[in-house]
């Protein structure tokens, strides 16, 4: 990445202040205000934009934050409401605790069912649905089928996990997918 460090101006913190000085935001990206060039790439180690700053890489969602509404609060972090790191509008963006955070995750990579909190009991032959709350462990249920441990998952989702779930992004999506859906006459 191109380090365009001559077009910064000022040696003090990167506040927003600074930011707001030296870049300007459009639809989730950066720029520089000198040249308007595109400040930033996506990073090959954490799938997030970052932006070169005094020597110093910096998550370009969290820019765009301070740039915004000023520093973080300590404690605080950025969060990305719908999940997708690339997606830096502002709207999308909010402040949450890290425990906050780490519960707007999607099922981990290596999921056999793909579905959070959903997994299949060899013993029992069913699916089985599990959360966990403040680190305490669960059990949702056993299910025959997986939409309904997946919405038993969801419904414990929405309770204990408030806005920061990603069972109601689910759940928006499933309703718009059943309103845009074909009908059978």
């Amino acid at each position: 990445m191109a380090f365009y460090g001559w077009l910064l101006k000022s040696e003090g913190p990167i506040d927003k202040e600074f930011l707001v000085a030296n870049f300007y935001y459009l639809d989730g990206r950066l720029f520089y205000k000198k040249n308007d060039r595109l400040a930033g790439q996506r990073s090959a180690t954490n799938g997030y934009y970052t932006t070169k700053i005094k020597g110093k890489y910096y998550c370009t969602h969290v820019l765009i934050w301070m740039m915004h509404f000023g520093s973080i609060p300590k404690g605080l972090e950025v969060d990305h409401i719908d999940r997708n790191s690339l997606n830096n509008k502002i709207d999308n963006l909010r402040l949450a605790t890290s425990r906050q955070n780490k519960l707007n995750r999607s099922a981990i990579r290596n999921s056999r069912t793909g579905v959070k909190g959903v997994s299949w009991h060899k013993g029992n032959k069913k699916y089985v649905a599990r959360i966990t709350h403040y680190g305490e462990k669960m059990l949702l249920g056993y299910f025959d089928e997986i939409q309904d441990a997946q919405k038993a998952y969801e419904e414990a989702s929405l309770k204990y996990h408030g806005e920061f779930n990603p069972a109601s992004l689910m759940a928006i999506q499933r309703l718009i997918d059943a309103d845009t859906a074909p009908k059978g006459e």
